[in-house]
Formats: structure tokens, C-alpha cells, sequence
């Protein structure tokens, strides 16, 4: 039986691969996810994640994937994986400054 990629997914053609993607964190992917990646490649995820490029480009394609684009495993080679974390969360209290001891303490 052949796996078939259908998933709603345009043509390459259709959506022009961004020269970046950002990537951070731990990794999640879904079963299919890793069928679809076996298949794209012939390699398992533990081989893909024993070479360092190759472990970079599986997390670039599957961002591109998840973002919409029919990509091949080629073309997500050519794409740039920004590994920062993104932009600050403004909704996260980091540690206050302490106020300086007061110069008057006693009399």
C-alpha cells in the first residue's frame, strides 16, 4: 500500500517557499508526520536525528509542511532555520529590580 500525501496541501508551485523559517523548542510531530518524512526521505526519524543537517532540514520541512507548503526534501534544504526562540513574550514578568537600601536608616 502506497502512502499517499493529499492533506489539503496547494502545489509547490502555487506557494513561494519563504528563504527562512524559525524553529524552536522540543520537536512535536504527529504519526503521519513521520510516515510522510520516512517516505520523503527513506530514513527514520533516529537516522535523520543522528546527522545534524539532516536533523535541521526534517524540522525545516516539516514547518514548511505545517505552514502549507507541498515542499519536497530537497527544496526545504535550501531554507534558512532561524533557531531563536522569536520575539520576547510581553506577557512574562521577568524579575524585578530591587530598590536601592534608603540612606537614612537609623537616627
Amino acid at each position: 500500500m502506497a502512502l499517499t500525501d493529499t492533506n489539503g496541501l496547494e502545489p509547490a508551485a502555487a506557494l513561494e517557499l519563504p528563504e527562512t523559517v524559525q524553529i524552536g523548542g522540543t520537536p512535536r510531530l504527529t504519526p503521519n508526520e513521520l510516515r510522510f518524512l520516512k517516505v520523503a526521505t527513506g530514513r527514520t526519524l533516529s537516522d535523520l536525528f543522528g546527522d545534524e543537517a539532516d536533523a535541521m532540514q526534517a524540522m525545516v520541512w516539516l514547518k514548511l509542511r505545517r505552514a502549507g507548503h507541498h515542499v519536497t526534501w530537497e527544496q526545504a534544504g535550501d531554507v534558512e532555520a532561524d533557531m531563536t526562540d522569536g520575539p520576547p513574550d510581553p506577557t512574562k514578568v521577568g524579575t524585578l529590580p530591587t530598590s536601592p537600601l534608603s540612606a537614612d536608616i537609623g537616627g
